[in-house]
C-alpha cells in the first residue's frame, strides 16, 4: 500500500469520463492515499457521468471541483492548486498515468535536494487496440522519441539560471506534470496568468519560470504513460506557427519575454539586454525544433488516422481467414512502436498500467 500525506494529485478533466474512470480504476487498484482533486470543466451531462464514476471509488480520497465549461484551462489549474494544503503537488491529465512509485521517488528527491524545483521521470506513449472479440494489443514507445538526444537535456543542473534557461528553451520538453512544491507551483501559475492567457505560451512560461528558479531532475524511472490519441485536448489550441502566420506572435512573445526577463534579472546579476538576447535566441531554437517535428508528426498522425479508418471498413468486408492475411503492423504503421517488455526496472509499473488499459479496452 502506498500511503503519503504530503502530496496532492490534481486531475483536470473535460468531457472524457471514460478516461477519468480508467485512471481512477488504476489508482484504486494501487491503493493510493494521496488526496486526489478532480478539476472538472465538462458539460453538464458529462459532469453527471464523472460524479457517478467518482462514486464508484469510495476508498479513494477524492475532492471534486466543478468549473464552468468555458474556463481557461490554466485558470482552472491554478484554482485547484490554490486549494492544496500538502507540501507537494502534481498534475496528471485524465488520459495519463503517473505511477505512485514515481511520485514517491520524486518527493524523496525533492526533500533531499531543495535547489530543485521539479522532479519527474520518463514517460511512455501507448496505443491500445482491440482486434476482433478477444485480441488486444498494447503498443508503447518512449515519449518524445522523435527528438534526437532529448534525454541528454531532461536533467538540467547548471548553477546559473541563464544557462539553465538557454538549455531548456533550445531543448524543450514539458515539465508541468512533474512533482513540484505546492507553494512554488502556486506562485508560478499566478505569475503566468498575470502575463498571458494563451495556452501555448502558458505552458512554456511555466516551464521557463521553473528552470529559472531551480534545477530540474528527470529520474531513471517510469514516471508515467500517456495515451497517443489523434484528437487530444492539446490539439484544440493554436500553436506558435499559427501565431507567426496570422501576425499575433510578436505581441504574445513580448509579454512572455517581459515576464522571464523580470524573473531572470532578479535571480541572477544580468542586464535586461543580455536577458532579452538569451530568450530571443532560445525561442528561435525552440520554434525551429518544434516546427520541424510538428510538421512530421502531423503527416504521421494523418496517415495513422486514415489507415485505422480503412481497417474498420475492412472489418465489414472480409472474413476472419482473409483478415489474417493482412499485416496489422503495415496497416497501422507501427514500425516505431514496441510490443515487447520495457527494461526490467520499469516493468512492474509498466505492467500495472498495461493491465488496467487492456482490461478496460
Amino acid at each position: 500500500m502506498v500511503s503519503e500525506d504530503n502530496l496532492s494529485l490534481i486531475i483536470p478533466t473535460y468531457n472524457r469520463h471514460k478516461y477519468l474512470y480508467r485512471l481512477l480504476t488504476y489508482y484504486n487498484k494501487q491503493e493510493i492515499e494521496y488526496q486526489i482533486i478532480i478539476a472538472d470543466s465538462s458539460t453538464r451531462g458529462k459532469k453527471t457521468l464523472n460524479e457517478k464514476a467518482i462514486s464508484a471509488f469510495p476508498k479513494l480520497n477524492i475532492k471534486y471541483l466543478s468549473f464552468p465549461v468555458d474556463i481557461d484551462p490554466f485558470r482552472k489549474f491554478l484554482e485547484a492548486i490554490n486549494l492544496v494544503t500538502t507540501k507537494y503537488c502534481v498534475i496528471c491529465a485524465d488520459d495519463d498515468f503517473i505511477t505512485p512509485n514515481s511520485m514517491k521517488k520524486s518527493i524523496d528527491f525533492l526533500q533531499r535536494n531543495p535547489e530543485f524545483t521539479a522532479v519527474g521521470g520518463y514517460y511512455y506513449n501507448f496505443i491500445a487496440l482491440k482486434r476482433g472479440k478477444k485480441k488486444k494489443t498494447f503498443y508503447w514507445r518512449k515519449y518524445l522519441f522523435f527528438y534526437k538526444n532529448k534525454e541528454n537535456y531532461m536533467t538540467i543542473t547548471s548553477p546559473e539560471p541563464k544557462d539553465r534557461l538557454s538549455i531548456h528553451l533550445a531543448n524543450y520538453f514539458p515539465t508541468m506534470y512533474y512533482v513540484h512544491q505546492t507553494d512554488f507551483l502556486q506562485m508560478i501559475y499566478k505569475e503566468v496568468l498575470q502575463n498571458t492567457t494563451d495556452v501555448r505560451f502558458c505552458e512554456i512560461l511555466l516551464d521557463m519560470l521553473t528552470i529559472i528558479h531551480g534545477k530540474i531532475q528527470t529520474l531513471d524511472i517510469l514516471y508515467g504513460a500517456r495515451e497517443s490519441i489523434v484528437i487530444s485536448s492539446a490539439s484544440t489550441y493554436s500553436g506558435l506557427a499559427h501565431y507567426i502566420k496570422n501576425g499575433t506572435y510578436e505581441e504574445k512573445f513580448l509579454k512572455f519575454r517581459e515576464c522571464l526577463v523580470n524573473h531572470l534579472t532578479k535571480k541572477q546579476e544580468i542586464t535586461v539586454q543580455d536577458a532579452e538576447k538569451i530568450i530571443n535566441d532560445g525561442m528561435e531554437a525552440y520554434i525551429q525544433n518544434h516546427l520541424a517535428v510538428n510538421k512530421k508528426n502531423t503527416v504521421n498522425w494523418l496517415r495513422m488516422l486514415i489507415r485505422m479508418l480503412l481497417i474498420k471498413l475492412k472489418d465489414f468486408r472480409i472474413n476472419v481467414s482473409q483478415y489474417r492475411e493482412f499485416s496489422f503492423k503495415k496497416q497501422i504503421d507501427l514500425e516505431k512502436w514496441n510490443i515487447n517488455d520495457p527494461p526490467k526496472n520499469y516493468l512492474d509499473d509498466f505492467n500495472d498500467i498495461k493491465e488496467t488499459v487492456l482490461k478496460m479496452l
